[in-house]
């Protein structure tokens, strides 16, 4: 039979009109309860009162009680007839394992009265009691529990017990997570307390205070660091370390040592020292000593480091070595000086005695005599030998010295005339006078010895030409400068400054440059003895000034030679060794 060849009868539409007229009362009356409950955030003896006066408003309902289940053999009675018990006068009943309200409980089905004992005594002024479990998905939450009367929908009591323990459920689930949150919220303002706090006494710290990740990302820095650095924390935070605040000629090394401690196995500390790169380009030096960061299976995770800045420290400890070494050298030349003195008078006597004998001798001796060019041979070398004394004497500062007024500028000019003949075609000297005086008060011909010896040597280092520059300039010398050179007081100098484009040279030879009998000449050249820049030192030294030489290997030397000045105006800028 096909669904065509079905008949409906007039009983039948009513009996289906009928159906759908319930369902559709049922369907108006759980969504006015869902917008009467939903919404809202309710404790369960809140949710009971609104099942319990819900309940009220039915058909059928003479009077009606919510029971909720608080513990595992524990239940109250929350609201009855649509209003709420009061704390004070809930009724409370708890049941063992052989109990009848326990076994109610277990089997959570609907029902029907009459009833007796334990059961009874929930209600016991019921005459027709219907019990309606709230069953939630996973347990049991209570009872719904209501003295029928006539014309019961009892259907529509089952549904609005089946929402309400959706109701609890949601609502259980919400003051759980609200109470976990807060909770969470609790902790999390411990953390940030116990975290500013830590941060505090990390701020406190004078060294640099840095934790690193495995990949070597900035995760915590102090105070300090970013001080040094130069950059806000959120602008340091995160970064890679080494790629965005080591210097280029640490970098891979100081990788390298992150390796280590990250994969040593040890938690004791390494030192290493490695620069820093600041914000506006500085360079610092830091002392480090870092340990491995471990989680709690021991697994490496990162690094913590604490750095010194130890910048001025070493610039310190590198000016106190180089005083030292001034102050040892000085001492040195002083003694070899003395030396040189008392063996230069008694070989000055000597040779003066040879002299004597041998003039005595020439003027007895013919011309056409064989040995009277022997003679003079001896006469003449015995006063080579004199004039290397008067060099010796001047070394040890022991010869006389006569000191006049005279002005730089003069003295260079008047000397570029002997020097353009006497220097090599190929050296081109430059003169740079200074524009105002440069007095001095000294010795004429031992500040000419002092130009015409640096001048020699210069054009000597320079085989095939170049330039010498000479030029003169009234400074003033403050306490940063003088600092760096031992024995040098701040105050007004005159600098002579002579400078070659020459093959300059290396830091071995420039430190015994002073020393006497020294030379860069190849051994077994007759050009010089060795004494030239001694004589020089000595002179400059025995005037109250001094010298300062720089020099690389093919880019020419540089003396600058400060000589204290007559009284004068200076336009130049006290000078600071920087």
């Amino acid at each position: 039979m096909s669904n065509s060849d079905i008949e409906v009868t007039d009983l039948d539409q009513s009996a289906i009109i009928e159906v759908y007229e319930k369902l559709y009362d049922q369907f108006v009356d759980v969504k006015r309860l869902t917008f009467s409950m939903a919404g809202m955030h309710r404790k369960p003896d809140a949710v009971a009162a609104l099942i319990s006066k819900e309940i009220s408003n039915m058909v059928g309902v003479k009077s009606n009680a919510v029971w909720l289940l608080t513990g595992a053999h524990h239940m109250v009675e929350m609201a009855k007839d649509g209003k709420p018990i009061p704390v004070d006068e809930r009724r409370t009943i708890e049941w063992n394992s052989s109990s009848e309200v326990r076994d109610q409980v277990l089997n959570q089905r609907v029902i029907w009265g009459p009833f007796h004992g334990e059961m009874k005594a929930l209600f016991p002024h019921f005459e027709s009691p219907i019990v309606f479990p709230i069953k939630g998905s996973t347990k049991a939450l209570g009872f719904l529990i209501l003295d029928q009367g006539a014309q019961l929908d009892a259907e529509g009591c089952q549904h609005i017990a089946g929402f309400s323990a959706l109701i609890l459920e949601m609502s259980d689930l919400y003051f759980r997570l609200k109470d976990e949150i807060k909770e969470r919220q609790s902790l999390e303002a411990l953390l940030i307390k116990e975290r500013d706090r830590a941060q505090k006494y990390l701020d406190v710290a004078e060294v640099i205070l840095l934790a690193l990740d495995e990949l070597g990302r900035v995760e915590l820095i102090n105070r300090k660091g970013c001080q040094i650095l130069g950059y806000p924390l959120e602008e340091i935070i995160g970064k890679d370390w080494f790629e965005c605040f080591v210097v280029n000629d640490d970098r891979q090394f100081l990788k390298s040592v992150f390796v280590d401690v990250l994969t040593s196995g040890s938690e004791s500390s390494m030192y290493v020292e490695s620069g820093l790169v600041t914000r506006n380009g500085e360079e610092r030096l830091i002392a480090w000593r870092n340990t491995r960061v471990t989680n709690d299976e021991g697994r490496a995770i990162g690094t913590f480091s604490s750095g010194e800045d130890i910048t001025e420290r070493k610039r310190v400890e590198r000016e106190k070595q180089r005083l030292q070494a001034h102050l040892f050298h000085a001492q040195k030349m002083e003694a070899i000086g003395t030396l040189v003195g008392g063996i230069a008078h008694d070989f000055n006597n000597m040779l003066q005695i040879i002299i004597g004998y041998s003039d005595l001798i020439l003027m007895d001796t013919k011309k056409t005599d064989p040995v009277y060019s022997d003679i003079q041979s001896i006469i003449r070398t015995s006063k080579e030998g004199a004039e290397l004394v008067r060099r010796l004497l001047l070394f040890g500062q022991e010869s006389s010295i006569s000191k006049e007024p005279l002005d730089l500028n003069d003295l260079v000019k008047q000397l570029n005339l002997i020097m353009s003949h006497t220097l090599p075609k190929v050296a081109l000297v430059e003169l740079d006078p200074s524009s105002e005086a440069v007095r001095i008060h000294g010795d004429r011909n031992q500040i000419e010895q002092i130009v015409m010896n640096v001048v020699i040597n210069a054009s000597e280092a320079m085989p095939k030409g170049g330039r010498i520059k000479i030029r003169t300039r009234n400074v003033a010398l403050d306490d940063d400068y003088c600092r760096s050179f031992y024995g040098v007081k701040p105050g007004k100098y005159a600098e002579l400054l002579i400078a070659d484009t020459g093959r300059g040279m290396d830091t071995s030879k420039l430190e015994k440059i002073f020393e006497p009998f020294f030379s860069t000449k190849e051994r077994g050249s007759t050009r010089g003895t060795g004494l030239g820049l001694s004589v020089v030192q000595g002179i400059v030294e025995s005037h109250g000034g001094h010298i300062k030489v720089e020099s690389q290997p093919g880019k020419g030397t540089e003396f600058r030679i400060y000589l204290p000045a007559m009284e004068f105006e200076s336009t130049t800028p006290p000078m600071s060794n920087v």
